[in-house]
């Protein structure tokens, strides 16, 4: 693991699958996925966790999904946890706030 992304923004109405399935549409693969999700009502709390192996896959989330709309908010992306590199070097986080779109990325499959 390369990077852990803290996912923000998420509706009510997340899963697992849906995060797996928007970063796959842009060619990110993501290891493991925490979901929080509100154990009063069984739904996502608007944001998750993604291990994320590959450093470049990390910049190229940040770039195309952050601001993206999901159910009227948009998706913020940034790197919560940086692990080193097998060389021994490190690489930081980046944060970039959400445009507010309004293109919608969940419930009808579309992707901004």
């Amino acid at each position: 693991v390369s990077a852990t992304l803290l996912i923000r923004g998420l509706p009510p109405i997340a899963t697992e699958n849906n995060i797996r399935g928007l970063f796959s549409r842009e060619w990110i693969t993501l290891g493991r996925i925490t979901l929080c999700i509100d154990h009063e009502t069984g739904r996502c709390k608007g944001h998750a966790f993604a291990d994320v192996s590959d450093p470049q896959q990390v910049s190229w989330a940040m770039t195309k999904l952050n601001g993206m709309d999901a159910d009227g908010v948009s998706l913020s992306i940034q790197v919560h946890k940086s692990y080193t590199t097998d060389d021994g070097a490190a690489w930081g986080a980046g944060k970039v706030a959400g445009d507010g779109s309004g293109k919608g990325a969940w419930g009808a499959g579309k992707v901004a």
